[in-house]
C-alpha cells in the first residue's frame, strides 16, 4: 500500500510522456493542484520514461471515456481517452482522497497527513457515450462540467484540454428552416407547410413530401458537411410549434404510416440518401418529437439516421418512477417501438417545468428511474433539458450534479447522492432540506397527481402543501447562520416558495398566461408580505429569467411591473439583467417565436 505522501512531503510524482497533449498536461495539473491541497505537499510533474519509479504515470490511450487506475507498491497508472484519462484523474481523487466538485463554487478537500493508497486494479466506462444537459451551471463553467463528467452537445465551452465535447453540427434542433430557407416562401410557397388550404411561412413547417424540399435541404446539408470534416452527427428536425403540412402527399404519407413521423421521416430519408453518395460516414439526427413522436408502421429508417426521440406530448408523468407510472407507458411505448426498427435512438429528456424555473418540480424519484430504464433499452446518448437560462432554477445545483452522477451510473443509490450533495450544500440546514423536499414529493406523489414539463404549478400543488413546505424551510434557515455561505444557499428555495404562494394566490401571476397581470383585492397581509419579500429576493439574486418560451418572458415582464406597480415600487429599468434585453411589448409571431 503506497503512501504518496506524509507530514507534507511528496513522495511520488506525477509524470507525463515525453511529448504530453494538452489533454495529458491539464490533466496533470489538476491532479497536483487537488494532492497539493490534500497533502500541504509539493507534487512536481516531470516527462519521464514509463520505467520511472515512485511516480503516478498519466497516459493517453483510445478508450473514449472509459479509464483504469492500476496501482502497485511503487507505480500508479492512469490511463484513459481524451476525456477518460482526465475522468480517470477525478476518480483517483474521489476514490482515494476524499475530493469532491459539487458545484462551480463548491469543491470539498479534505486534508490527509499521510496519504496512503490502496493496491488494486480500478476501472470504468459511462452507461452512456454522450452525457448531456443544459443546466446553467453545467454550461457557464466548462471545468466544472468536466469534473462531474459531463461531455455533451450543450457544453459549448468545453475546450481542447477537457477532451471536447461529443458535438453535432450547429443548428442542431429545429432546424429545418435553415436547410430550406424561408426566402424561398414569395417564389415557391409549395415548398412549405399547407394549412386549412393555404400554404403558412414562416412559423409553419416544410412541405416535407416534396421532392426539390429532399432537394434543397441535400444540397444545404452536404455544404454543412464539407465545412465541418471532423463532425460525424447533423441534425435535419422539424421546427418547434406550428402545423403539419395537409397537402395530399404529405397527408397520404401520414395516413399510410399512421403517423405523421412517417412524413417527416421521408423527408430525412430523402436528404440521407443523397448525402450518403458524398458523405457516407456522416449521420443525420432528426426528432421523434410532438406529432412526431409515433413511430412509422411500415417505413424504414436510413442506416445513416439517428432518431432524437423527445417524449414532449401528454400523457406522461415527471413525479412517480419513470417506467412504474401508467401515464408513461403510451411514452414508453413508442420508444421501444423506435428502438425496434433501429439501434440509432437517442433520448431527449425533460427535467424541468419550462412554464415555470421557480416552482417546485418533483422528478427527484422518476429521474433515476428514467436513467436506468434507457440504459436497458440500450440507449447511447442523454440529453436531460433544464433550465439552461438563470443560475437559481429550483435545486438547478443538485439537479445538474445528480445528472452527471447518475449519467454515467444509473445503477448508484440516487438517495444516497442527494443526501451526499445536500450535507455539502446546506451544512447544518441539510436535514431540513431534506424534510422539505420529501415531503413535497410525497404530497404530490400521494395525491396521485401526475406533473409533466408544461403545466401550471396549481394542477399539482395547493396553497396548504406550499405553506407546509415554507415551515420547513424557515427551520433550515434557523440551522445556519445569516452571514454563512450556506444562509446564501438557502435563499433560491424561499424564492421558489414565495413565488409558487403569489401564483397559488392568483394565477394571472403565472408565465404561461396571456393577459396582464391584474392584482387581486383579495390579497391578505400574508400574501402582501410575501410579494415584497419575492421582490426583495429576486433582486438579489439577479434571477432574469422565469420561463423558457419567449412569449412568456414578455408576459412575465408584463406581470413584474404591474407587481412593482401594485406594491407601489419604481418599476426597474427595462434594460437591467432583470427584465432582459428585449421590449415589454415586443411582437410575437405564429410560432411563439419572438
Amino acid at each position: 500500500m503506497p503512501i504518496i505522501s506524509n507530514r507534507g512531503k511528496a513522495h511520488f510524482h506525477i509524470s507525463l510522456p515525453l511529448d504530453p497533449s494538452e489533454q495529458e498536461c491539464y490533466a496533470a495539473t489538476q491532479l497536483q493542484h487537488y494532492l497539493s491541497k490534500v497533502s500541504q505537499a509539493q507534487f512536481e510533474i516531470n516527462r519521464e520514461s514509463i520505467r520511472d519509479s515512485n511516480s503516478i504515470r498519466l497516459q493517453s490511450c483510445n478508450s473514449g471515456d472509459s479509464y483504469r487506475i492500476g496501482v502497485t507498491d511503487n507505480n500508479i497508472t492512469i490511463e484513459g481517452g481524451d476525456r477518460g484519462l482526465l475522468y480517470g484523474v477525478y476518480d483517483f481523487l474521489e476514490r482515494f482522497t476524499g475530493c469532491r466538485g459539487y458545484s462551480p463554487e463548491i469543491t470539498v478537500v479534505p486534508k490527509c497527513r499521510m496519504l496512503r493508497i490502496a493496491e488494486g486494479e480500478y476501472s470504468a466506462s459511462p452507461a452512456f457515450i454522450s452525457r448531456d444537459t443544459c443546466y446553467y451551471h453545467a454550461v457557464q463553467n466548462p471545468d466544472w462540467a468536466a469534473m462531474a463528467r459531463l461531455n455533451g452537445n450543450s457544453l459549448r465551452q468545453q475546450r481542447p484540454e477537457h477532451g471536447g465535447r461529443v458535438a453535432f453540427a450547429e443548428p442542431s434542433v429545429h432546424n429545418c428552416h435553415f436547410l430550406v430557407s424561408r426566402d424561398y416562401f414569395d417564389e415557391h410557397p409549395e415548398y412549405f407547410a399547407l394549412v386549412d388550404g393555404e400554404r403558412k411561412a414562416p412559423g409553419y413547417h416544410l412541405c416535407f413530401s416534396n421532392p426539390e424540399v429532399i432537394r434543397i435541404a441535400a444540397e444545404t446539408m452536404i455544404s454543412w458537411m464539407d465545412d465541418n470534416p471532423d463532425c460525424e452527427v447533423f441534425a435535419a428536425e422539424q421546427d418547434d410549434g406550428g402545423f403539419c403540412c395537409e397537402c395530399e402527399n404529405c397527408k397520404a404519407i401520414e395516413e399510410r404510416e399512421g403517423s405523421y413521423a412517417g412524413t417527416v421521416l421521408h423527408w430525412v430519408n430523402g436528404v440521407a440518401e443523397i448525402c450518403a453518395e458524398i458523405h457516407p460516414d456522416k449521420c443525420l439526427m432528426t426528432l421523434a418529437y410532438s406529432f412526431s413522436q409515433i413511430p412509422p408502421k411500415q417505413m424504414k429508417v436510413h442506416p445513416n439516421v439517428i432518431i432524437r426521440f423527445a417524449h414532449l406530448l401528454e400523457p406522461k408523468c415527471g413525479v412517480h418512477p419513470f417506467d412504474e407510472c401508467d401515464m408513461n407507458n403510451w411514452a414508453l411505448e413508442n420508444l421501444a417501438l423506435w428502438k425496434g426498427i433501429t439501434e440509432k435512438v437517442f433520448v431527449w429528456h425533460y427535467a424541468t417545468n419550462f412554464w415555470n424555473y421557480l416552482v417546485p418540480f418533483a422528478n427527484f424519484e422518476s429521474l433515476p428511474a428514467a436513467y436506468r430504464h434507457y440504459q436497458d433499452l440500450g440507449i447511447t446518448h442523454i440529453y436531460t433539458q433544464g433550465n439552461r437560462q438563470s443560475p437559481h432554477g429550483e435545486f438547478a445545483e443538485l439537479r445538474t450534479w445528480l445528472a452527471g452522477k447518475l449519467m454515467w451510473d444509473p445503477t448508484l443509490d440516487a438517495t444516497a447522492l442527494i443526501d451526499e450533495f445536500l450535507k455539502a450544500y446546506y451544512g447544518g440546514a441539510w436535514r431540513s432540506i431534506r424534510k422539505y423536499i420529501h415531503y413535497l414529493h410525497q404530497r404530490i406523489s400521494k395525491a396521485k397527481t401526475h406533473m409533466y414539463c408544461l403545466m401550471p404549478c396549481d394542477s399539482y400543488l395547493t396553497l396548504r402543501t406550499i405553506n407546509a413546505a415554507s415551515r420547513i424551510l424557515d427551520r433550515a434557515f434557523e440551522k445556519v447562520d445569516q452571514d454563512s455561505p450556506e444562509y446564501e444557499r438557502l435563499l433560491p428555495i424561499k424564492l421558489s416558495v414565495l413565488f409558487t404562494r403569489l401564483v397559488l394566490s392568483n394565477p394571472d401571476l403565472n408565465p404561461n398566461q396571456h393577459q396582464r397581470f391584474i392584482p387581486p383585492d383579495s390579497w391578505d397581509q400574508r400574501t402582501l408580505d410575501a410579494a415584497t419579500e419575492f421582490i426583495d429576493l429576486w433582486e438579489v439574486l439577479d434571477f432574469p429569467y422565469v420561463t423558457e418560451m419567449h412569449w412568456r418572458v414578455t408576459a412575465w415582464q408584463k406581470r413584474m411591473a404591474s407587481l412593482y406597480q401594485f406594491l407601489g415600487r419604481p418599476v426597474p429599468d427595462g434594460a437591467t439583467r432583470h427584465w432582459l434585453d428585449q421590449p415589454v411589448d415586443a411582437p410575437v409571431n405564429s410560432a411563439g417565436v419572438m
